[in-house]
């Protein structure tokens, strides 16, 4: 428990600082989700020390939910940089044809 607890300190600073790449490193998606999804139901089940299983419970929601924000920022930028790589293709391409262009013209004119 002591160990999900340092994961999860973890996990919310490098949030704090924007670390998203560190974070996204960090975390090992369906498996360590399922780990956790166990751990909360093991611990619902639990009889001792209602106050920890309640708030371990809280606290792995939280973290979920975190998780689920930090992989739809990383896919938004995922997006963000497909997009900017295809405007940078298009744009080439454009210079590319200007040049060429350009130089017909220009040979044209001498010739």
């Amino acid at each position: 428990m002591q160990n999900l607890r340092a994961r999860t300190l973890v996990y919310r600073q490098l949030l704090q600082q924007e670390a998203w790449v560190q974070l996204a490193e960090s975390v090992n998606g369906a498996e360590e989700a399922a780990a956790w999804e166990a751990l909360a139901s093991l611990m619902k089940g639990a009889p001792e020390l209602p106050h920890e299983r309640e708030q371990l419970v809280a606290e792995l929601q939280q973290l979920r939910s975190e998780r689920e924000e930090l992989q739809a920022a990383l896919q938004a930028a995922r997006a963000r940089t497909l997009a900017a790589i295809l405007a940078l293709q298009r744009s080439r391409h454009s210079l590319d044809r200007h040049l060429r262009s350009s130089l017909a013209t220009l040979v044209d004119r001498i010739g």
